[in-house]
């Protein structure tokens, strides 16, 4: 028996053969076989769960399939970039405490698949904060998801032109417009002073 959905609870039936012998109304020994049922609850938060039964049929095991961890560039959350600039996202972190890490898939935040490997090349042309998701399946079929925000940062502008001559003892005031499509905040330096 396979198991391969989200299980919180899985009920086990079994049928244990017990022979009882007895004797019938003339002394002859008479046998019959009864079969139980017996029910058995298993609480477990695996997602992949089998049974095999051994050669003789004699009896069950239960075992259980860990699911792989998901890592974008070693538990990063979020990356800053420049815009119209690349960034490299990896999977390299990623791996299966009882097994090994059969394929990787990075869709974006609509679910469209952008890559099969464990190594993702990017490039955003915009400014803008940005969703990938990285979703890994080992080699028993579990499959563990995490996900990365890449921020493109466009630099900020600035407008107006100093003046290159002041006459001595004359005081000069120059302010520049400045913006950053992003809302954040500017700070402003003097060189060649």
């Amino acid at each position: 028996m396979y198991f391969s959905k989200n299980l919180t609870r899985i009920s086990l039936s079994v049928i244990l053969g017990v022979s009882l012998i007895g004797c019938g109304g003339d002394n002859k020994k008479t046998s019959s076989k009864l079969e139980v049922v017996k029910k058995l609850e298993v609480q477990t938060s695996l997602v992949d769960v089998s049974t095999k039964a051994n050669t003789n049929n004699q009896s069950s095991v239960l075992s259980t399939n860990q699911k792989p961890i998901a890592s974008i560039n070693d538990g990063q959350s979020s990356v800053v970039i420049k815009d119209g600039k690349n960034t490299r996202l990896t999977a390299e972190g990623s791996r299966d405490p009882d097994g090994s890490i059969k394929s990787y898939r990075w869709t974006d935040d609509q679910g469209n698949v952008l890559c099969k490997k464990a190594t993702y090349d990017c490039e955003f042309k915009k400014a803008g904060k940005y969703t990938r998701c990285l979703t890994v399946t080992d080699n028993q079929g579990a499959t563990c998801k995490t996900e990365i925000t890449v921020i493109v940062n466009t630099p900020p502008t600035i407008e107006g032109t100093a003046l290159s001559n002041v006459m001595v003892c004359d005081s000069y005031c120059f302010i520049p417009k400045a913006c950053d499509t992003e809302g954040d905040n500017l700070s402003f330096s003097i060189s060649n002073k």
